[in-house]
């Protein structure tokens, strides 16, 4: 008897019977109910297994085999971004810096939280720096290390000396290092002062690692007649460019300002020139025969309507230290008032001023600087009569 198996179309499967072998043997295979016990023994044990996430971990990349003490930059790198974290963070608190100290996290791919560029500035150029990211930190919420990171830089000089063999070290005369040698100048000094305080710029030829606005107050500089109140650097970060503040001992005295040669700003930072500026007293620049000044207005209009108008102004001698109010005081104006004073003189030249006024609508608007009046504190008067009148609009 033949048996053939066939599937029907209701997904039991039919035996059916042939004869003509002979033999009533029935082989019996139930393949459906065999296939289905089978997956019932493989498939559900397969999707039980629990689906394990890879853990979290990260990496530190490009970092630099030695420095010198100068900043230095590495890659840090998780296995995924991470979510609600901040550059704060990554730079203040998940890494361990021994010997150095972090100073800048900066995302290196805008918007993503997995690739940081972080800038390690060590403590000296003589000492290893090791930096770690410690298994188990914490770096976000749901994100802890599954691994530690850690790595060293090497100081420079630490490198030298473990490459001289021993037996050559002990009788080794080490050749001179030489320091850095540089420059500096003085910039925008004033040519006099009244006694206020004064500023000027400090620069120095190239920037200088390390170097603190307090030595560049208290120690650098000699002011001989005066004393330096304030170093601010006017390049936020760089130490090449310095604000100095300096405050005159009185009115009536020279100040001197100096930087001396062979000074050390820093370490391996030593001046090679002399730098020395002079600020002189108002009073000592006057000459009995020039301690007068002209005035001469110019640019009045024709006439006015009651509105505003703006004269030109002009004194023969570039008069150090005078301010807006000081020409203003100078003013005696008629049927009008005063707006304002402005300087149209460019640097520290003080000749040239633009006076603003109202006038007062159908009446002759006039200014006078009379003989003799005092030009400010300067010691400088006015050598003669200065009148301008404008005509109202008929």
């Amino acid at each position: 008897m033949n048996i053939s198996i066939r599937p029907s179309t209701d997904g039991a499967t039919r035996l059916r019977r042939h004869r003509g072998l002979g033999s009533n043997i029935w082989i019996v295979l139930v393949f459906a109910f065999a296939l289905s016990f089978s997956a019932a023994l493989i498939f559900p044990a397969a999707s039980a297994q629990a689906q394990t996430a890879d853990p979290f971990s990260a990496q530190f990349l490009s970092v630099p085999d030695s420095h010198d003490g100068s900043d230095l930059t590495f890659e840090l790198r998780f296995s995924e971004p991470v979510n609600g974290l901040s550059y704060v963070v990554v730079r203040d608190s998940l890494l361990d810096a021994d010997g150095g100290e972090v100073m800048k996290a900066k995302r290196i791919v805008s918007g993503s939280n997995q690739r940081w560029r972080i800038t390690l500035r060590p403590n000296s150029d003589s000492e290893n720096v090791v930096v770690t990211l410690s298994r188990g930190t914490e770096v976000a919420t749901g994100y802890t290390m599954a691994n530690e990171v850690t790595a060293t830089v090497s100081a420079a000089t630490d490198e030298a000396a473990d490459e001289t063999p021993a037996d050559e070290a002990v009788n080794e005369v080490p050749e001179p290092v030489a320091e850095k040698t540089f420059s500096a100048e003085f910039l925008e000094v004033p040519f006099s002062h009244n006694g206020s305080d004064l500023t000027f710029e400090l620069r120095f030829s190239e920037s200088i690692n390390d170097l603190s606005y307090v030595v560049v107050r208290d120690s650098l500089l000699d002011a001989d007649g005066g004393e330096v109140m304030k170093a601010k650097r006017i390049v936020s970060g760089s130490n090449q460019r310095w604000r100095i503040t300096l405050r005159p001992n009185s009115d009536s005295e020279n100040v001197v300002v100096t930087l001396s040669r062979g000074t050390e700003v820093a370490t391996g930072y030593t001046m090679v020139n002399d730098v020395t500026a002079t600020i002189r007293v108002v009073a000592m620049q006057m000459d009995t025969s020039t301690s007068t000044a002209t005035v001469t207005f110019s640019g009045a209009p024709s006439n006015h309507e009651g509105c505003k108008v703006s004269i030109n102004m002009a004194l023969s001698e570039n008069i150090s230290g005078i301010t807006a109010a000081d020409v203003e005081d100078m003013l005696s104006v008629t049927n009008g008032r005063v707006l304002d004073v402005v300087s149209t003189s460019s640097g520290n030249n003080k000749q040239y001023w633009r006076i603003d006024a109202v006038a007062t609508l159908f009446l002759k608007f006039g200014i006078t600087v009379a003989e003799d009046t005092a030009i400010g504190s300067s010691g400088y008067t006015v050598e003669s009569e200065a009148t301008v009148e404008v005509m109202p609009h008929q």
